[in-house]
């Protein structure tokens, strides 16, 4: 799985935990952490469309290639 989509469905996940907090400091502390993983996945994505792709992309493909 590409690192993107990895970091998009840790964000979701935060965000449906966040749903379920009545705690409002920790609902918005989970939410920082959804945000955190929104912005690396851009940030994997900007790199991926720019030609210099994730390390961890590339290790991925190798060891599905290899196996």
């Amino acid at each position: 799985m590409p690192a993107r989509e990895k970091y998009q469905r840790m964000a979701s996940r935060c965000l449906r935990m966040a749903e379920r907090l009545r705690d409002p400091a920790e609902r918005r502390k989970l939410l920082e952490v959804a945000g955190g993983y929104m912005a690396l996945a851009r940030h994997v994505a900007e790199r991926h469309d720019h030609g210099t792709a994730h390390r961890s992309d590339a290790h991925d493909r190798d060891r599905h290639h290899d196996a």
